[in-house]
């Protein structure tokens, strides 16, 4: 009775050893992955990144919007070409363009839908329209001629349209520039509308913006009216800051002249940011506060609702010292992570002088930590497999600031945690102990019998 209940308790062992090295061998890839990955992953802005190029005229400021919101500007070079990098989010985005020629005319805003694939660069494309002026008499017959100008890519063709009709075509010069002077008895009178477009090999850009004309017969005392700025309305001047400078601090102070007792409008990336009123002596001034840098400036002045010339623009920078986007993060590049479902995910954020953070981890969980937060460290945990695009915002009043990551978990072989690996051995280990208990409690028996 003994020797049976010793050989099944023996056979009963090597059984369970023998479950205990299958499971070892086919998993300790598992549980050496799985203790290896038993740290903390700090969380990184991915590179991926979205490429805006294209061609405009020469030297002209391009100004990049991503869903409406800029989030860039590039200058173009000499034959009217301009690039620019800058992370984004994956998914569909919107991406606008418009530039603005050396006149301080600026072109037809162009979009673009483009799907930013993750971890890597995704690039787009723009031929942009060419910009558009109107030279001539305010008052013209028909037996007069009008002269059209304006700015495209140096060595591209220039169609322009009356009524959406081709009419003529002309070469870019090497400095951007075209012009056509078109009889007015071409035209015909009545009132018409002109566009112009570039061809650069074989693509074509969008028509430029529209210009209403109309032209009456001289029986009639025909005019051709196009807008025409009063030569009493002055071109204000902008005298601080100076074009290129650098200013250091969280607003500035624009000043400069302009018709007396008018209204002067100021432009930022060409777009009306405020109005102030002229005093009697022609001086005026406003205080600007940036969320961006650098940023075009440059001014009109209105009065009896007409408007004069806009000055020359001008480009301003921000220094270090400006609060504008002050702020630290810990960041490492990466290509996909496989971290363990269920593991901690440290996020490394310093920020000074925003009176708000806001982490959004990308699956459905969103924090808020205020300006008397003292972590430096955010900890997250992800509980579902898949890839997840999150963002770090940074705000305060004068300026909002928000980076991009993506973070995918992945199981290991159903095995999530460590913990798991731990407790089915315990259990193995548990019933080889009682095992050998068992056998010694029967030998001692067997015995005293």
């Amino acid at each position: 009775m003994e020797k049976i209940t010793k050989d099944r308790m023996h056979k009963i062992g090597r059984i369970l050893w023998g479950l205990l090295w299958i499971f070892l061998v086919t998993t300790s890839p598992q549980i050496i992955h799985a203790i290896t990955l038993q740290k903390q992953f700090q969380l990184t802005v991915p590179d991926t990144a979205l490429k805006v190029s294209g061609y405009t005229s020469p030297y002209s400021l391009v100004i990049i919007k991503d869903n409406g919101a800029n989030i860039g500007s590039v200058t173009s070079n000499s034959l009217g070409y301009f690039s620019a990098v800058y992370n984004r989010p994956v998914g569909i985005r919107n991406i606008q363009v418009t530039s603005t020629d050396q006149t301080n005319t600026t072109t037809k805003e162009i979009s673009k839908s483009i799907s930013i694939q993750s971890q890597q660069t995704t690039s787009i494309d723009f031929l942009l329209p060419p910009t558009i002026n109107y030279l001539g008499q305010a008052s013209a017959p028909l037996s007069a001629s009008s002269q059209i100008v304006g700015y495209g890519v140096p060595g591209a063709k220039v169609d322009i349209l009356i009524d959406n009709k081709y009419f003529s075509q002309m070469t870019i010069s090497d400095s951007g520039q075209y012009e056509f002077i078109i009889a007015n008895s071409e035209i015909g009178h009545g009132n018409h509308t002109f566009h112009t477009r570039i061809i650069k090999g074989v693509a074509t850009s969008e028509l430029s913006k529209n210009a209403d004309i109309s032209i009456k017969s001289e029986s009639g005392g025909s005019d051709f009216n196009i807008i025409v700025v009063p030569a009493s309305i002055s071109t204000p001047t902008i005298d601080y800051p100076s074009d290129g400078v650098i200013i250091n601090g969280n607003s500035v102070k624009i000043y400069g002249t302009a018709e007396p007792e008018s209204q002067v409008n100021i432009y930022v990336d060409n777009k009306i940011v405020g109005s102030v009123s002229v005093d009697k002596n022609g001086y005026w001034e406003f205080i600007y506060y940036p969320d961006k840098t650098p940023i075009s400036l440059s001014v009109e002045a209105c009065k009896n609702g007409v408007c004069g010339v806009r000055s020359k623009t001008i480009i301003i920078n921000f220094g270090d010292e400006n609060v504008l986007c002050k702020y630290q993060y810990g960041l490492e590049q990466y290509r996909y992570w496989e971290v363990p479902r269920g593991e901690a995910i440290r996020l490394l954020a310093h920020y000074e002088q925003f009176s708000k953070l806001i982490i959004d981890w990308g699956d459905g969980t969103k924090e808020i930590f205020n300006s008397d937060t003292k972590n430096d460290y955010f900890y997250h945990r992800y509980h579902k497999k898949g890839i997840f695009n999150g963002s770090i915002s940074f705000e305060n009043n004068d300026c909002n600031v928000t980076l991009y990551f993506s973070v995918e978990t992945k199981s290991i072989n159903q095995i999530n945690n460590l913990s798991e690996i731990i407790a089915l051995l315990a259990i193995i280990l548990l019933s080889l102990l009682g095992s050998k208990r068992l056998v010694k409690k029967q030998k001692t028996n067997t015995n005293i019998d």
